[in-house]
């Protein structure tokens, strides 16, 4: 697929099946984060952790629900993989970090609809959980890192290979 339709024809998908994703495509989305641009270089400030376990991401979702104090809460949407993005703590790159973490999922997220795999980037319960005790030891991600930001993987009945006729565009300034 050609960049340009992926872009066109990428949108946030919120409902999967329960068809797994191929370790071929599970692949394609780590090439496509690892390729993803890291300011100053620093790769070694960037983990991605891909989670294939269902008891694992119910186990997150439980305690999310809880600590946000929510009942019925399914803040990742049910997917088949979950993928978390995280930055090394440094006051030092406050910015850098969200930007590298962004450019991470938003190339997983382009790749996932390039494969015909529905994707929904996922903030607030990432932050929330930031915040559990003992995230790190579930999640085996190193002490000074941070989650940041994810991306809810999976197939879906929905269609995602036609461009949305009402898809909103930013306001632009265009200065000559």
């Amino acid at each position: 697929m050609e960049t340009r339709k992926a872009i066109a024809i990428r949108k946030s998908v919120r409902s999967f099946t329960n068809e797994p994703i191929s370790e071929e495509q599970v692949q394609e989305l780590i090439a496509a984060g690892s390729a993803a641009p890291v300011g100053m270089g620093a790769h070694q400030t960037v983990k991605i952790t891909v989670i294939q376990n269902d008891a694992l991401i119910e186990e997150l979702r439980n305690l999310i629900e809880k600590a946000a104090e929510r009942t019925n809460f399914n803040p990742f949407y049910s997917p088949n993989l979950l993928i978390i993005v995280s930055c090394q703590d440094d006051p030092s790159a406050r910015g850098r970090d969200i930007s590298n973490a962004s450019c991470v999922v938003e190339n997983m997220h382009l790749a996932a609809t390039d494969l015909g795999l529905g994707s929904v980037i996922l903030w607030g319960c990432i932050k929330v959980m930031a915040e559990l005790p003992d995230i790190h030891e579930l999640l085996q991600i190193p002490a000074d890192f941070v989650p940041l930001v994810g991306l809810a993987v999976g197939h879906t009945t929905e269609a995602i290979d036609k461009a949305k006729a009402d898809k909103k565009f930013l306001e632009v300034n265009l200065i000559h």
